[in-house]
């Protein structure tokens, strides 16, 4: 029942969920069979190739969790079907670095959004970096101080370039 309220502990912020996308490679495993362990690629019609589910079966912008629900409720061939499934390659949400950083280039997030703290820590910014160019997927670009406390928290969403600058 979607009306039910869903328990406290389950994560909705864009920091916590991860909704699968084309090109992500997961990685599902059923505890029912012999040899149950395997990889797939959601396709560019956001499907998985799983016979067992009914051939075609589209996860994309699902989480993690709806997958496994998706594929309790479709295999038949086990009355319980125990599933397990992990993104095993996250492809589906890139941002690309550039600047004044030792891991520049493209990068993919493992949730729907990341705080711009993660993203400049994993890009290593130079030490002189004081701004940052952030260049959404529609051509708006926006400069922020990293002096200014609240830039770090700034949310980085999939499309997005992320430029360390001196200014």
């Amino acid at each position: 029942d979607p009306s039910t309220p869903r328990p406290e502990s389950e994560p909705s912020l864009p920091t916590n969920i991860y909704k699968i996308g084309v090109n992500d490679i997961l990685h599902i495993k059923l505890g029912n069979a012999a040899t149950s362990s395997a990889y797939y690629s959601v396709r560019t019609d956001g499907t998985i190739d799983f016979p067992l589910a009914g051939d075609n079966v589209k996860v994309d912008g699902l989480t993690i969790r709806d997958v496994v629900q998706k594929l309790r409720t479709s295999i038949k061939l086990f009355a319980e079907p125990q599933v397990e499934v992990t993104v095993s390659e996250y492809a589906s949400h890139p941002i690309i670095v550039s600047g004044k950083v030792k891991n520049p280039g493209e990068k993919f997030l493992r949730r729907e959004a990341v705080p711009l703290f993660v993203i400049r820590a994993e890009a290593m910014a130079h030490a002189e970096v004081n701004a940052v160019k952030l260049t959404v997927g529609n051509g708006e670009t926006s400069t922020y101080h990293l002096q200014d406390s609240q830039t770090d928290a700034l949310l980085i969403l999939p499309g997005t370039t992320v430029e360390f600058i001196t200014q």
